[in-house]
């Protein structure tokens, strides 16, 4: 039986003990527990884009990662990627349409250079490719929250939900 597969993953900061310090700073009195490992999936989708200027059009390369699961932008922010060999249960499943991933970066990427070069206009953006990438995130418990740490950014989600009957992620410890 398979259980690991090669996956394009997002280079993470945070390794597991290093997001498990960060809570124990936060919580000092409350016992720390890892509970899940899980690679979280996105499309990465790469563009090229026109970009009107006082002195002519202006040309730059551009991407977004938009959320796997739900189609919805996510950011425009730049990444190193690489290849890991994962367990197959950590890995959650992509699932959404493609021609709403690919209508989503689009609206996030005008949006984004509307915002990065502060103009209301029409910027001709030309999706050129797209690929699925994996970000590692850790689920840790500590006194009765549980949260979810970006694996990249080292950002603290906070979740109310009970994630113990989820397949998709496996208990680590």
């Amino acid at each position: 039986m398979i259980t690991k597969e090669v996956i394009r993953a997002i280079k993470h900061n945070i390794d597991g003990r290093s997001a498990e310090q960060l809570i124990q700073s936060i919580a000092p009195e409350d016992e720390v527990e890892m509970i899940h490992k899980f690679y979280y999936p996105y499309y990465c989708f790469k563009a090229n884009c026109d970009i009107p200027t006082l002195r002519g059009r202006r040309k730059i390369a551009t991407q977004c990662l938009v959320d796997g699961r739900n189609g919805l932008g996510a950011t425009s922010d730049s990444f190193i990627e690489n290849f890991e060999e994962v367990e197959i249960d950590s890995v959650i499943k992509a699932c959404s349409d493609q021609g709403k991933l690919k209508q989503s970066a689009f609206r996030y990427l005008t949006h984004s250079l509307g915002r990065r070069f502060k103009a209301l206009t029409n910027f001709n953006v030309a999706i050129i490719s797209q690929r699925l990438v994996y970000k590692l995130f850790w689920g840790i418990r500590f006194g009765n929250q549980f949260v979810i740490i970006d694996s990249m950014t080292g950002l603290i989600h906070p979740l109310e939900a009970d994630f113990s009957d989820m397949k998709q992620m496996k208990k680590t410890t």
